[in-house]
């Protein structure tokens, strides 16, 4: 006996929920607004990657975004993150930022470039010399020596 999978379709509460996700509430607010119990919301992730129906529709709601605007979701990630002094939610901006048609970060390893320079076989290291912790005195300049910008 063959075993079909049908097509999931989301319901108005888990659509709901992926659209709430989607504009950036937490998984707490955006579970209890869309009517699902509180001790389901605190479950957070778990409770949306164990639903297939949630799962599709935060698929479908994030497809919606052009790739622009997903980097620009990554961007305000890490710049919240800085500014709140806090170190939120980086792993899944990493991996939004990681999606192919998003591709922040391979634009640059492509212009990156890597510069090996290896000694002379002879070459030994000098003895430090030692660096003057005072600046010199300046010196004394004649009109002679000091350029006419006029």
């Amino acid at each position: 006996m063959r075993s079909t999978q049908q097509e999931v379709k989301p319901s108005k509460q888990q659509r709901k929920a992926a659209r709430m996700l989607a504009h950036g509430a937490s998984f707490m607010d955006a579970l209890t607004a869309a009517g699902y119990s509180p001790a389901q919301a605190r479950k957070g992730l778990a409770r949306v990657k164990s639903s297939k129906g949630l799962m599709v529709a935060v698929r479908e709601e994030m497809a919606q975004y052009p790739p622009e605007l997903r980097a620009d979701l990554v961007r305000l990630r890490l710049l919240d993150n800085l500014i709140s002094g806090r170190d939120v939610a980086t792993r899944s901006a990493r991996l939004l930022g990681a999606d192919k048609e998003v591709a922040m970060w391979q634009e640059a390893r492509q212009d990156q470039q890597l510069l090996i320079i290896q000694p002379p076989a002879n070459w030994h290291p000098s003895e430090p010399q030692e660096v003057p912790r005072q600046p010199p005195p300046p010196r004394d300049l004649s009109e002679q020596e000091l350029p006419d910008y006029e």
